[in-house]
């Protein structure tokens, strides 16, 4: 079985009960901003702190967030998982072209 190695790195969509539309749309809206922020500082393009401002900035908390990386990555090296190095992430540029219409 083989995974990602940005993967151990994703945030997930939080989920809640009381999502309306709106707050399902918005919560798509930044699970891709917030990924697409912590894709790039793991490939070097942007410093780190800024991606985990945006986790700060959207209720997550930042501390639980890394220690749940380590978890994942601890849980990689332990199951022995083969890392792909292909990129499924949609490149910032296009989503920006998205949100344009």
């Amino acid at each position: 079985m083989g995974i990602h190695a940005f993967e151990p790195f994703a945030t997930c969509w939080r989920s809640d009960p009381d999502y309306d539309r709106g707050d399902a749309q918005n919560e798509d809206e930044q699970l891709v901003q917030r990924n697409c922020l912590l894709a790039e500082a793991w490939r070097g393009e942007r410093p780190l702190d800024e991606a985990l401002d945006c986790l700060n900035d959207q209720g997550l908390d930042v501390d639980k967030y890394l220690l749940a990386v380590v978890d994942n990555v601890d849980f990689i090296i332990r199951q022995r998982l083969t890392i792909t190095e292909s990129d499924f992430l949609i490149p910032s540029s296009e989503i920006a072209i998205a949100e344009e219409i």
